[in-house]
């Protein structure tokens, strides 16, 4: 379920923000969950 929700993110992020800050989204749901 993880890899699905970080890939989600970064799909999203791509559309609208640069990946790096995507990458950094990732990073924190993970931590986070």
């Amino acid at each position: 379920m993880g890899e699905e929700v970080t890939a989600r993110v970064i799909k999203i992020d791509r559309a609208d923000r640069p990946i790096g800050l995507s990458i950094k989204a990732a990073n924190y749901s993970q931590e986070q969950l």
